[in-house]
Parts: structure tokens; C-alpha cells; sequence
């Protein structure tokens, strides 16, 4: 457990160096957000794509609009308006 533990801390470095580095980068977020959903961090899973979806610049937006199939989990209601709102225009 302690091994599991530690190793995701790792990767939460990892991934928060590399995104301090290229924020733009919409894969980088997403893999994230997808480790965190596996080990069960829902609230961790939701605060990336938010921080995710609030930068200036990315290099694939649309990516982060395959949110929208598990929108009602991971965001709030009216963040997940918006990303349909926005999607849909």
C-alpha cells in the first residue's frame, strides 16, 4: 500500500512539473485527471480538468470536450453548461 502510495505521489510530481512547464499541453491534463479518477480521487479528478479548462492557451481544446460524457462527476453544474454551451457553438 505504502508503494502504491508513494508511486502516486511520483506521478502527481511528474505530471504538476511537466504542466508548470507546458500548461497548453490538453493530453498532459487529461492523463492526469485520468490517473486521479483510477485511484478513486474524484474531488483531485474535478480540480484538473477545472484548471485544465481555465488556461489561456491549449493546444487541443476539443480534447477536453470528451469531459462532457462524464460531465455530472467531475464538474460542477454550471462549468458543465458551460463546456456544452461552448461545445455546442
Amino acid at each position: 500500500m505504502r508503494g502504491r502510495v508513494r508511486s502516486a505521489r511520483s506521478c502527481r510530481r511528474l505530471y504538476e512539473r511537466y504542466l508548470e512547464w507546458n500548461a497548453a499541453n490538453v493530453r498532459a491534463w487529461t492523463k492526469f485527471a485520468e490517473l486521479e479518477q483510477a485511484l478513486g480521487e474524484t474531488d483531485r479528478t474535478r480540480g484538473i480538468y477545472e484548471l485544465a479548462i481555465a488556461q489561456p492557451v491549449l493546444d487541443m481544446p476539443e480534447a477536453l470536450w470528451k469531459v462532457r460524457g462524464h460531465c455530472s462527476t467531475l464538474l460542477s453544474g454550471a462549468e458543465c453548461e458551460e463546456l456544452v454551451r461552448d461545445d455546442d457553438a
